[in-house]
């Protein structure tokens, strides 16, 4: 695999404390890559140093291609239309007008609505299709479903897999872990300026020995277990089922949620 970022021995300090501490990180062509942290781990700087928003003290980050971004905090003037919206930032990009980007994010309608009346999905929906003009190679996607019902999220990580799907590398900041867990490749954790893991979900649960959820449903009706052991585990239910004579009716067997391996990393590193 292709790596779109590639970074080194990343330091960055405000006055005596060190933020990011001597980083390396690489992310590769067409992931989906999720970073996660406690408050103060040095996440935004991070972003920020990737993006050029903001400079770094000692290190080396590349980036091939181009990049688009969709920041957290991004506004835009109350009266702007969403097509005026689209022409001022392909001027920004000097491409010209890019007239198909509201109809490929399927938010055609915003193209007479000025910015004030759309809903917070329709804006979120509108700030990301502005971070794709210019058809980037990396696109940077900070709390990109912050604030929107069920209904805009749905939508929005449709849109996000589709983007994936075009071969397009995606560098997800989220609080939000499920969001995290349903759509990344890898995530990286992030510990006062270290990176404490990097890779899939399933590797971090390895990582941390987190526990199976086991539910069982019987006669008496639901119960629900923790287990690290799953073999030895299913069989003491099934034991003490049987000498109970109750008849197992359904199990359900899932690996903890990636919030639950988090928590259990950050333990580790607290005691």
């Amino acid at each position: 695999m292709n790596p779109v970022v590639t970074i080194k021995d990343l330091d960055k300090q405000y006055g005596n404390h060190k933020v990011l501490n001597r980083l390396n990180l690489q992310i590769y062509q067409g992931e989906i890559f999720g970073i996660l942290g406690m408050n103060g781990a040095g996440k935004t700087t991070l972003l920020e140093c990737m993006e050029g928003l903001r400079d770094y003290d000692s290190g080396i980050i590349e980036i091939q291609g181009t990049i688009g971004i969709q920041l957290q905090s991004a506004s835009l003037p109350s009266y702007i239309k969403g097509k005026e919206a689209v022409s001022l930032i392909a001027g920004w990009r000097k491409i010209g007008k890019d007239n198909e980007i509201l109809r490929e994010m399927g938010i055609c309608e915003l193209e007479e609505k000025i910015y004030h009346e759309m809903s917070t999905g329709q804006k979120r929906r509108l700030h990301l299709a502005l971070a794709l003009i210019g058809n980037p190679d990396l696109i940077f996607l900070d709390e990109p479903a912050a604030g929107l019902d069920v209904e805009g999220q749905i939508l929005l990580h449709q849109q996000i897999r589709q983007l994936k799907q075009r071969g397009k590398t995606i560098l997800l900041a989220s609080h939000d872990m499920r969001e995290v867990e349903d759509l990344c490749d890898r995530i990286m954790v992030l510990y006062q300026g270290n990176v404490l893991f990097c890779g899939t979900v399933e590797e971090l649960s390895r990582k941390t020995g987190a526990c199976y959820q086991i539910q069982i449903t019987t006669a008496e009706g639901i119960k629900k277990y923790e287990a690290k052991d799953i073999e030895g585990s299913v069989l003491k239910i099934l034991e003490d089922c049987k000498k109970r004579q109750l008849k197992i009716q359904d199990m359900q067997i899932s690996r903890g949620s990636l919030e639950q391996h988090f928590m259990e990393l950050m333990k580790g590193e607290e005691k």
